[in-house]
């Protein structure tokens, strides 16, 4: 962590081990970046070591904060982190959770979102990368009506807007609004209630997500 006067910035240490700051107050949620602006910054710095940092994200030395090693236990267990060939940056959990506790932990870890898979290679990378792990995960697509609603990012992005559509099959059994996950080559609904790992996503370079 880094201090100045009252001031605490919120980081994510990625050298030999990967720390991850997470708010605990119910009330924050980490900022997510638009388009052409990171959702994380990497700094390097001989002093502290080699950071991710949230652009302009910083709060009072009077909240508290959990440092968590992803490689340990006690930490966020993953069974993956790291950046990928669409250079963005994913986090595969090892514990499942439901869609809604899936979009809360994602937006406790600085810069981190539940991910949106919009262009064939987003899901040509994570459906690789998922294959690997043998994980079926929640991602950020919900469909807000009956069957025939269109389908909807977190974003407010449509589903069918992006180039994701050239590669990925979608499968509709409820007959309600329904929050989707991914795995191998399709997208499928569930209840809200039901758990998979989770799929966290950010984008250190800035890239149009």
């Amino acid at each position: 962590m880094m201090a100045g006067r009252d001031m605490v910035m919120v980081v994510v240490r990625m050298v030999m081990v990967v720390l991850v700051v997470m708010a605990v107050l119910g009330s924050w949620m980490a900022a997510v970046a638009m388009a052409g602006e990171p959702s994380v910054q990497y700094i390097s710095s001989t002093k502290f070591g080699n950071f991710m940092v949230v652009p302009g994200k910083a709060l009072s030395a009077g909240d508290f904060y959990g440092v968590y090693t992803l490689d340990n236990a006690s930490s966020v267990p993953n069974n993956f982190y790291g950046i990928m060939k669409d250079n963005y940056l994913y986090l595969v959990t090892k514990h499942q959770r439901t869609f809604t506790q899936g979009k809360e932990l994602c937006a406790k870890i600085p810069g981190h979102r539940l991910a949106t898979i919009k262009t064939a290679r987003q899901f040509e990378t994570v459906t690789a990368m998922l294959k690997v792990n043998n994980s079926a995960v929640w991602v950020d697509l919900v469909r807000p009506g009956a069957p025939g609603t269109p389908l909807e990012w977190g974003d407010g992005t449509l589903y069918m807007e992006g180039t994701v559509t050239q590669l990925a099959t979608v499968a509709t059994h409820r007959s309600v609004a329904s929050p989707y996950y991914l795995q191998s080559s399709f997208f499928d609904d569930k209840s809200y209630t039901v758990i998979f790992n989770i799929l966290c996503q950010a984008n250190p370079l800035g890239l149009d997500w």
